[in-house]
């Protein structure tokens, strides 16, 4: 239900149903990564951000939450985080780098890059 409620913008009580949702199942990773969207789009940050490392907690593979976190990260201020987070993306599947270079140029705080391989050198050599 809280994902519909998402799709039809219905954000307040999307993210009830999706908080509640979490609470009665804490290691559902995909509950998280719904409620993590609903906080971003209502701009909860520091929410969205809590809830990106919880999916990546129960799943450190998962490349789509890792783009999310890096975004999230980013529109934070939060840029050389940012950079990590897509690096970690970029290194478990490098279909994300339109993506990530998409999210890159297209925030108030990213950048832009118009050396692509460049950053593709700079997404593999990022680390934590």
């Amino acid at each position: 239900m809280g994902t519909l409620q998402r799709q039809y913008g219905q954000l307040q009580a999307a993210s009830q149903m999706l908080e509640q949702a979490a609470g009665l199942a804490p290691d559902h990773a995909d509950t998280w990564f719904e409620l993590a969207l609903v906080r971003q789009d209502l701009r909860d940050l520091d929410g969205a951000t809590r809830a990106l490392r919880r999916v990546l907690q129960l799943m450190p593979n998962r490349a789509d939450a890792q783009v999310n976190l890096g975004i999230v990260l980013q529109d934070s201020g939060h840029i050389d985080e940012a950079m990590r987070a897509y690096g970690r993306a970029y290194r478990l599947h490098q279909d994300n780098f339109g993506r990530i270079a998409h999210a890159l140029g297209a925030a108030s705080e990213g950048r832009i890059w118009l050396d692509l391989n460049g950053l593709r050198v700079a997404l593999q050599s990022s680390h934590d």
